[in-house]
């Protein structure tokens, strides 16, 4: 059972794609723009 968590758990982090947060990248936008 514990071993099928696992498993689930990783397939669901691989799958989901890494959405960029918005507030880092303005941050990032206003030191680049200064």
């Amino acid at each position: 059972m514990e071993g099928k968590a696992m498993i689930r758990n990783t397939s669901i982090i691989i799958k989901t794609p890494p959405q960029p947060s918005p507030e880092p990248n303005m941050e990032s936008y206003g030191l680049m723009k200064g």
